[in-house]
């Protein structure tokens, strides 16, 4: 299981308010010692892929020394506009 986190969020387009773009980084032993190394801005998709794989995401914030790491991440499913009908929290479970 490798450890990843999220230090910005911004949405795809002035259109639609959700982020769905993540600055993504791994914890990873590079030239013998322990360094957060950049992936660059990622999809929900690959936070998603990475999360479906195993691996850790944590929030994190960038602080002039490093990284300092914050709570998991966790993806759900939701409706995209506040209708009324079929909600999802309210679906059968069979």
């Amino acid at each position: 299981m490798n450890k990843f986190c999220i230090t910005a969020a911004r949405p795809k387009d002035v259109e639609h308010q959700l982020n769905t773009e993540f600055k993504l980084w791994e914890w990873r032993l590079r030239e013998r010692e322990w360094k957060w190394v950049p992936h660059g801005w990622k999809r929900i998709s690959a936070v998603a892929a990475l999360l479906e794989a195993g691996d850790e995401v944590l929030t994190a914030r960038q602080v002039p020394n490093g990284i300092r790491t914050g709570e998991a991440v966790e993806l759900e499913l939701r409706i995209a506009h506040n209708g009324k009908n079929y909600k999802i929290s309210e679906m059968p479970d069979e």
